[in-house]
């Protein structure tokens, strides 16, 4: 795993391990100098080519997504992304959730412990719980998006810049 550092320095700048020379390191003349990084071009390359099939290599192998949505949930804010990831796929694989948000109403049934169970083409009282999580996490998406374009677009003006003034 490249660690976070690495990667802020390759766009930003001076860091204790990976000293000057990066890209919007104002010292680095763009016309003298190729600014490269091998950590940058990993993570892209693990990324884009990802992979959990047998017999692929090692480097590509791919995050599993619990991983991924688990270490988001620890950061301060996000705690509720793992709680809505799980209740997600609850319903998108078929088990109990996912076939009750049909569930209309319960009546007894002839013998003690039965029941009928009435299933119709309305939402039942467990669709709520299910509408709440599908839009937080609609939203949660929808919020990131716009944070990831408000940090490529501040680093891509500046690196415009850097470029306007070579």
């Amino acid at each position: 795993m490249i660690p976070v550092a690495a990667l802020a320095a390759t766009i930003v700048g001076e860091t204790e391990e990976l000293g000057k020379g990066r890209l919007l390191d104002p010292s680095v003349d763009f016309r003298k100098n190729v600014v490269m990084s091998q950590d940058f071009e990993d993570l892209l390359l693990r990324t884009l080519f990802a992979t959990r099939l047998p017999g692929s290599d090692e480097f590509y192998k791919a995050t599993n997504i619990v991983t991924i949505i688990t270490r988001i949930s620890k950061s301060p804010g996000q705690e509720s992304v793992l709680k809505t990831y799980e209740l997600l796929c609850e319903v998108a694989h078929p088990n109990f959730l996912g076939k009750s948000i049909y569930w209309q109403d319960t009546v007894p049934g002839k013998r003690r412990g039965d029941e009928w169970r009435i299933i119709g083409q309305s939402a039942g009282p467990s669709s709520l719980p299910i509408v709440e999580a599908t839009v937080s996490a609609l939203s949660w998406s929808c919020g990131t998006n716009v944070s990831a374009f408000q940090l490529l677009s501040g680093t891509l003006k500046v690196v415009i810049a850097r470029l306007d003034s070579a």
